[in-house]
């Protein structure tokens, strides 16, 4: 989506309303803070959004990163994805985005 813009020297993040409706469409929504003051908003990644990252980050990680984020992507700062150091806050935070739910098999 678009840049986020300044008003009255603060940033105008998405209203309530908008979250709501991102939370719809999406499902969990995502609020990922970086260090300077840059914020983006992400939504889960699917099965095909995880498969297709983990098949492109056995070439290369950091591409394994780049696949989550531009495709989970759903409004904030564009320079977190411009920027290598903000880009590289935001992937430390990749794991929350891919919860990891217990199961239990047993042979019967």
């Amino acid at each position: 989506m678009s840049k986020q813009t300044e008003t009255g020297g603060q940033k105008a993040g998405p209203t309530q309303d908008q979250i709501e409706t991102w939370k719809r469409q999406y499902g969990d929504v995502f609020k990922l803070d970086v260090e300077g003051g840059f914020t983006c908003y992400l939504k889960k990644p699917t099965r095909r959004i995880y498969s297709m990252a983990l098949s492109q980050g056995q070439k290369s990680p950091m591409r394994f990163n780049e696949i989550i984020i531009n495709n989970c992507w759903i409004a904030g700062d564009e320079q977190i994805r411009e920027d290598d150091d903000l880009f590289y806050a935001a992937c430390g935070q990749i794991d929350v985005l891919i919860p990891e739910v217990a199961a239990d098999i047993k042979k019967l």
